[in-house]
């Protein structure tokens, strides 16, 4: 009788993560459809040389955050001088820590705000170009 209410059970848990995982999956080949098509659609638009310094800008600030992580990481396992000082003073500073967390979030947000401050600059200048160029009536 134990026997088969444990198999029964099973084979609900099973169901159950059968029809919980089938949405996500499904949205998640979806999201994946969708971001080839708009790559194959739209991505002769990206200008490359901008793409390339926004992503060095992030993979600057990404380094910084990970040239800090060995310090924290071997003083937590007691392996520098003074662990206990080290420590305290990086573990706000560990990715997990608060200010490895807002340090995350900034790193985008850098980005993010650099290259749209970079595209309204183009645009202006775009502008301001045509305008020259255009013959007066």
């Amino acid at each position: 009788m134990l026997h088969s209410f444990i198999i029964v059970l099973r084979e609900r848990f099973e169901a159950f993560l059968i029809l919980a995982i089938t949405p996500a999956c499904l949205l998640g080949l979806l999201g994946a459809a969708l971001l080839g098509w708009s790559w194959t659609r739209f991505g002769h638009r990206i200008d490359l040389r901008r793409f390339f310094q926004v992503t060095g800008i992030f993979v600057l600030l990404f380094l910084a955050q990970i040239a800090l992580t060995p310090f924290h990481e071997f003083s937590e396992a007691g392996l520098l001088p003074q662990s206990e000082v080290i420590h305290a003073a990086t573990e706000a500073c560990s990715p997990g820590g608060i200010v490895g967390t807002w340090f995350s979030l900034a790193m985008v947000a850098v980005c993010g705000l650099w290259l749209l401050f970079a595209c309204l600059r183009d645009r202006a200048s775009e502008g301001r170009e045509a305008r020259q160029t255009a013959p007066i009536r």
